[in-house]
């Protein structure tokens, strides 16, 4: 009686994990699952963007000159979003700076 409710418990388990759970993907998922990672990478991207540019301002407020605009900081070229390559947008106010990618993966809010 003990080893009957041991091989049961061994064909069900057998029985029960060998199901197959594959699925087909369809085209249109695949584009929103790759439209996501998209949006993700540039998000990502925009996030760095403003911790490297928040670094910029902490350096600058250490030298005795300080800024006057978040322009004179930064360098000639500006990275972009990764799909695209047009470069981000960045606008300053007096709380801080949005970066804003140019084909609308959003953007990212820093505070000074």
């Amino acid at each position: 009686m003990k080893y009957l409710f041991l091989i049961a418990a061994v064909i069900f388990l057998v029985f029960g994990c060998a199901r197959d759970s594959t699925r087909i993907i369809d085209q249109e998922e695949m584009n929103e699952m790759r439209n996501e990672l998209d949006i993700r990478r540039c998000e990502s991207r925009m996030d760095s963007l403003g911790f490297e540019i928040e670094g910029m301002i902490y350096h600058a407020s250490l030298t005795d000159d300080g800024y006057t605009t978040l322009e004179e900081l930064l360098p000639d070229s500006i990275p972009g979003c990764p799909v695209s390559k047009q470069p981000y947008v960045i606008d300053e106010t007096e709380s801080g700076f949005t970066i804003t990618c140019p084909v609308g993966h959003g953007s990212v809010n820093v505070l000074k």
